[in-house]
């Protein structure tokens, strides 16, 4: 149970309220936020979150925190947001932030705070806003390119050799064996194979074709 109100609305998210989760994260001590504005971005680019920007006002100029805060919370789509939490991928998310992000050899943003509601799962990730980063959508005509793709794949494979066969990934439940779910995805891959095909064996060779 949550041990203090998770904001499901942007009318929730008050000046008194971000004060107190930025001072129980001590991103602030002595500064007190005077005013808050939300944003909705990320209309389009993203699947299961509904996101918001943070445009964030101290009441004094020593010891401010951060301006402009990304919020994370679950998607408005309630069958969206149910098959989330039921397969656990809000919950992996927070994790990764908590226990994960200070010891993978990439930059992260930094989480500002984290809370998640196991009864009801309500949850709201404060993060680090990398607005002058790069992003790509998902569809075709705005993909990324060949040079952005080998990077990211690259630095992919430097998050997985960080922690390849590392035993200290057993103190982390929250992160699903692959062995754990063999079953479900061999039925889904024999399922989804034809869908597959019918959308894109023609761009791929025929001996590809039969499973």
């Amino acid at each position: 149970m949550a041990a203090f109100h998770i904001p499901t609305t942007r009318q929730d998210i008050t000046a008194e309220w971000l004060t107190d989760v930025l001072r129980r994260s001590k991103v602030i001590t002595k500064a007190a936020v005077e005013d808050v504005d939300t944003q909705v971005i990320g209309v389009g680019l993203g699947f299961t979150s509904l996101l918001w920007r943070l445009a964030v006002r101290y009441d004094s100029l020593v010891g401010q925190g951060p301006s402009s805060i990304i919020t994370k919370l679950p998607a408005l789509d309630e069958p969206t947001s149910q098959s989330a939490t039921a397969t656990g991928l809000y919950e992996r998310e927070l994790r990764f932030y908590e226990q994960l992000a200070p010891h993978i050899p990439l930059p992260v943003p930094r989480c500002y705070f984290s809370a998640m509601d196991s009864e009801t799962g309500n949850f709201i990730l404060l993060l680090e806003d990398l607005t002058t980063t790069a992003t790509s959508r998902q569809i075709p005509e705005d993909a990324c390119s060949i040079e952005e793709a080998d990077f990211v794949v690259r630095q992919l494979a430097m998050l997985h050799a960080a922690w390849w066969e590392d035993s200290k990934l057993d103190e982390f439940p929250w992160i699903p064996r692959f062995n754990s779910r063999l079953q479900q995805s061999q039925d889904a891959y024999a399922r989804l194979w034809p869908v597959f095909l019918e959308r894109w064996g023609a761009f791929i060779p025929k001996s590809t074709h039969s499973m």
